[in-house]
């Protein structure tokens, strides 16, 4: 994939910039024995670190990510392989598309897509669902049901 380049300015243009920022992020990480490197600058609303890069707001994680592995390719994004918001541990940073890190959370949709099974048991597959996790089988008992109790013929 493409390098993403707008995502960090060219390290050529400043060195002298780039040798004290290097050292200036590193300094706001607290390793802890769980293995993950936790920031301790700054942090967004959601609760992901950040700092400024050439007065440009940018995710410590991701920043984190680029200074260990080089370009971020563009349509990636970084996950969090510990689910920590605040970890910059590059070995618990992965580039993956937006919809696998998605999958990989722990929202309504990612805990939705997760299920196989309605709450009934049925499963969830190509003959008994419909779209967005809705059983075949229970939507007909449910109809059925309907019909039954409002005395009309189920056809």
């Amino acid at each position: 994939m493409k390098p993403d380049s707008t995502f960090i300015p060219s390290v050529s243009e400043n060195v002298a910039y780039w040798k004290t920022f290097v050292v200036r992020f590193w300094s706001k990480v607290n390793r802890k024995p769980t293995g993950c490197w936790e920031w301790t600058g700054s942090r967004d609303s959601i609760g992901y670190g950040h700092v400024s890069i050439a007065k440009k707001m940018r995710k410590a994680h991701r920043v984190s990510y680029f200074l260990a592995h080089g370009d971020l390719p563009a349509g990636l994004t970084v996950d969090h392989l510990c689910r920590n918001l605040i970890c910059v541990n590059p070995d618990h940073l992965e580039m993956v598309t937006h919809a696998e890190n998605m999958r990989r959370g722990i929202s309504f949709s990612a805990k939705n897509h997760k299920k196989t099974h309605c709450p009934r048991g049925h499963a969830y597959d190509g003959k008994n669902s419909r779209g967005a996790r809705i059983c075949l089988a229970c939507e007909h008992k449910r109809c059925s049901d309907w019909y039954t109790a409002h005395g009309r013929v189920n056809k």
